[in-house]
């Protein structure tokens, strides 16, 4: 890995160990990055006491440009120890690292968290250095190039979400004769999912009538989950004439039924998924409704059973149900025992707000329930479809708000 490579790999300004005999210190602010620097590292300088036992981290006063400062410990991730311990010639000390970004650390993929080769590595920028004598790293995990070549570094097989603190690991440093005290740098180098920033605040699904108009407003965000403003966002979908999107986040359904994987970028910044827009016709029902119904191959695709990715393989009908907040409503899919049935009822946001498969665990084929208490008001959407792919039935939807 080359210093490029490792600018782009993890644009972070990540802090430094702050070790003490029974507490960590926290290391000073690091300066605000100019705004022409977007990415690069923090860099503090750390000196530890033999005698002491004690290590203490703050800026350096040399040799560090500010445009290469973005944060410090406490600001993206938190390196903390414990156990400190002088034994003959061997300092050593349990290290953890926490996230305090938004994005997951040691992973390529936010959705499946799947873990990285690499995990997260602790490695020494400079050092450790000492005036009079050597020190060395005696228990490293491996040698890396990150910023220079040949860097000793520690590894974290982790993936660690926003706030997650790793489990220790051991660090042991080897003193030579004379050395009472010394010096050294540490960053941390990790795969994110989104190295350059990312677009979120954006519905899983959007169900529309033909024709109809929803708007989304989606947050273009830094790598470390910082609202960007006035940027520009672009709209695309795979499949041509189910919907369009314009540049106010106003999505518009075409005229007939179709599904459309709609992907939202802001320059090289993706959004952490696409959303899927069903073009379905749906019928608004309301407190003592009873509906009858069927599945046939005729239906649109079912927005929420067949998930939010592309799949196509259910049926299903859309209702649309008002409700306040507070209010508590029973949802009943009778089948006559005709078909296998799911019901599912989804929220103003988009998400699966709740979902029955069989009313009756012991029997699949009578029909599905809902009960359901609102926590925010606004239109609900109910989907009639089926347990297997590509099934068919007839059933009656009741609704029942108390």
């Amino acid at each position: 890995m080359n210093p490029t490579r490792f600018a782009r790999r993890l644009p972070l300004a990540l802090g430094l160990l702050a070790l003490g005999a029974c507490s960590d210190a926290v290391a000073p602010a690091a300066p605000a990055p100019p705004a022409a620097a977007p990415h690069g590292l923090a860099e503090l300088t750390c000196t530890a006491n033999r005698a002491a036992r004690t290590v203490t981290c703050g800026t350096p006063s040399t040799g560090a440009s500010a445009n290469v400062i973005l944060g410090n410990q406490g600001q993206y991730v938190r390196l903390a120890s414990s156990n400190v311990a002088v034994v003959a010639d061997t300092f050593a000390f349990d290290a953890t690292v926490q996230n305090l970004i938004a994005q997951p650390l040691g992973t390529t993929d936010w959705n499946t968290l799947a873990p990285h080769a690499a995990g997260i590595r602790v490695f020494f920028a400079s050092g450790p250095t000492a005036p009079a004598g050597l020190v060395t790293v005696a228990n490293a995990d491996g040698l890396g190039t990150f910023t220079a070549a040949g860097q000793p570094y520690f590894q974290y097989d982790e993936v660690l979400p926003q706030n997650a603190v790793s489990a220790a690991k051991r660090w042991k440093l080897q003193l030579g004769p004379g050395v009472t005290s010394f010096t050294f740098r540490v960053y941390v180098s990790a795969a994110l999912p989104f190295e350059g920033g990312y677009v979120d605040g954006l519905p899983p699904r959007l169900v529309l009538d033909p024709g109809e108009t929803a708007t989304v407003s989606p947050v273009v965000r830094s790598f470390v989950g910082a609202a960007l403003s006035g940027q520009t966002v672009g709209y695309a979908f795979d499949v041509s004439g189910v919907a369009s999107a314009d540049g106010s986040g106003n999505v518009t359904a075409g005229d007939s039924m179709g599904v459309a994987m709609m992907s939202v970028s802001s320059g090289l910044r993706p959004s952490r998924a696409a959303v899927k827009v069903n073009v379905c016709p749906s019928m608004e029902v309301e407190d003592g409704a009873a509906v009858p119904g069927s599945i046939v191959p005729a239906d649109c695709w079912a927005p929420f059973r067949n998930g939010p990715g592309p799949a196509t393989d259910f049926y299903g009908d859309i209702y649309r149900l008002p409700l306040e907040a507070g209010q508590s409503v029973t949802i009943i899919l009778d089948t006559g025992h005709s078909m296998d049935s799911w019901l599912t009822l989804a929220g103003p946001d988009g998400g699966v707000a709740a979902e029955n498969d069989d009313a009756n665990p012991a029997d699949a084929l009578d029909g599905s329930r809902i009960d359901f208490t609102a926590p925010a008001a606004g239109m609900y959407v109910i989907e009639a479809s089926t347990s297997s792919a590509g099934a068919t039935g007839n059933y009656t939807l009741g609704v029942t708000i108390h």
